[in-house]
């Protein structure tokens, strides 16, 4: 009798935190429990992923990247099961994972200089330079959400720029996970195209972007689990590189 190989997922811990998390998505979305889940999910990821960042490092990485990956694609299935909601909470599972690595940031940032990171300090500067103006002439909300969207890879970066002495093992995560990442995005972008899923389409009605096409088979511009086509054509060619 040949014995199936078995598969071991290590560290245990760590895959036990990412994999309630997964449980908790996908249980939560066949309940149409949307209300709970736009609260739940940013919470369970920020916890799951402040686990990972202290003890757990190079799966933080990876963790984060399939955050980025795939959350649009959830919001768009807990959208669907319960009802459209915009600006969705959803939305900031990947974010708030991201901005984790404030503390490094903050830690590091007065001794960066010396190590070569004025580049870092000179972004953070400017971003926060565009955070007051923003404050001054728009409002508060767009304001915070431009500092988000441009402080987010700088947060990252320094996060990577601090660790560098480990930057092998983080390199190798994080190709393997692009690999993964660009192989799914990939052939779900195929189905986009074909089928044109119905919480694809009950998006884009909602959502009415008309520049991303029809909702209908073969008249869609690829976005596939991402949230637009900008981020989705971005993420491919980085990957495929």
């Amino acid at each position: 009798m040949t014995k199936g190989i078995p598969i071991k997922l290590e560290p245990a811990p760590a895959w036990t935190a990412i994999l309630l998390f997964v449980v908790i998505t996908i249980l939560g979305i066949i309940a149409g429990a949307g209300s709970l889940l736009r609260i739940l999910l940013p919470v369970v990821g920020f916890a799951v992923g402040l686990f990972l960042y202290r003890r757990y490092p190079v799966l933080y990485l990876g963790f984060m990247w399939w955050l980025w990956f795939l959350m649009p694609l959830v919001r768009r299935l807990i959208d669907y099961r319960s009802n459209w909601v915009n600006p969705s909470p959803v939305l900031l599972v990947a974010p708030v994972v991201t901005w984790i690595t404030v503390d490094t940031f903050v830690k590091y940032l007065p001794r960066a200089y010396k190590q070569g990171g004025l580049p870092f300090i000179l972004g953070f500067t400017s971003i926060l330079y565009g955070f007051i103006i923003g404050l001054i002439k728009s409002t508060p909300i767009f304001a915070i959400r431009g500092l988000i969207d441009w402080f987010t890879p700088i947060l990252l970066g320094f996060y990577l720029f601090i660790n560098w002495r480990d930057y092998p093992r983080y390199r190798q995560n994080i190709q393997r996970t692009f690999l993964w990442g660009v192989l799914v995005m990939g052939v779900y972008g195929i189905v986009q195209y074909v089928i044109a899923p119905e919480w694809d389409r009950f998006w884009l009605i909602n959502a009415r972007m008309f520049s991303m096409g029809n909702p209908e088979p073969f008249g869609i511009r690829l976005w596939s689990t991402m949230n637009s086509t900008g981020p989705f054509a971005a993420t491919m060619m980085v990957g495929l590189l």
